[in-house]
């Protein structure tokens, strides 16, 4: 395979992971549990040229066009998608191709990196994911990368809502010497493993979200004064005297298991 790259595209926040270590971690993670490989923007074939070697077909989808040459000189083959993630159907893909277990793996765009995962999080097929993300939205995921002091200050709706359906761990810190070009920030490595039984179940991941975005809508502010502005106040206060919070508290300072009563008895009653 030709050791030519295309320069890396800012634009499209690309930067190449350089350190084998880091690589070899990645493309071990979950062996031997999936049946099928998605990567999502493969770029020069960094992580692609390892995971072309597991005993699993292995799906592509890169948007940019300067690679899939690249791509294609790949033993045994890819299968390529040339084309954007965010418009992608691949839940029809995976479903023509029978996986019911698939590991989705990639080095994400920082531009794009939350809501690529918030989309394939939710195909039904996509059971596992290891996703590199830069430090700040890594944090948000995984509360305890903020460390032990500051974790309990931080809870957050993009935590709320991935804790809920699935297990988190960290894999890798990764710092900007271990890719080209180096980014401005650290990065890091978050492994996702689908929970058998979620708490809010699939059905209610709209209106889950949607309760998510209201509640942490001014983390800073007190809950009260926030959730006034889209339920009824008498509502509010009613429930937050059964469960005991008090309604003078701020979202950021909240325990997972409070969001979740609050959605319970807020939203379902």
């Amino acid at each position: 395979m030709s050791e030519l790259k295309p320069k890396a595209n800012k634009k499209l926040g690309q930067h190449y992971l350089n350190n084998s270590a880091t690589i070899e971690k990645i493309c071990n993670d979950f062996e031997g549990l999936y049946d099928l490989i998605l990567e999502i923007g493969p770029g020069p074939a960094t992580l692609t040229k390892f995971l072309a070697k597991k005993n699993a077909p292995l799906f592509l989808v890169e948007k940019d066009e300067r690679f899939i040459e690249i791509l294609n000189t790949l033993s045994p083959k890819p299968v390529i998608h040339n084309t954007d993630a965010l418009e992608f159907d691949i839940e029809k893909t995976l479903r023509e191709n029978g996986s019911t277990r698939t590991w989705l793996v990639s080095n994400l765009p920082y531009n794009v990196g939350t809501p690529i995962m918030i989309k394939y999080m939710q195909v039904p097929q996509i059971k596992y994911l290891t996703l590199m993300f830069q430090k700040e939205v890594a944090q948000k995921i995984y509360l305890p990368l903020f460390g032990d002091k500051k974790m309990h200050k931080e809870m957050n709706s993009l935590h709320g809502l991935v804790n809920n359906y699935f297990d988190i761990s960290l894999l890798q810190k990764v710092p900007p010497g271990q890719f080209s070009p180096p980014p401005k920030v650290d990065s890091a490595v978050i492994s996702l493993e689908k929970r058998a039984k979620p708490i809010v179940s699939w059905e209610e991941f709209v209106q889950y979200e949607d309760f998510l975005r209201k509640l942490f809508s001014n983390r800073r502010k007190q809950l009260g004064s926030v959730l006034k502005n889209y339920f009824d106040k008498n509502i509010v206060i009613k429930v937050f005297e059964e469960l005991n919070i008090e309604i003078s508290r701020r979202s950021e300072t909240l325990l997972f298991s409070e969001v979740i009563d609050i959605y319970q008895n807020l939203i379902k009653g």
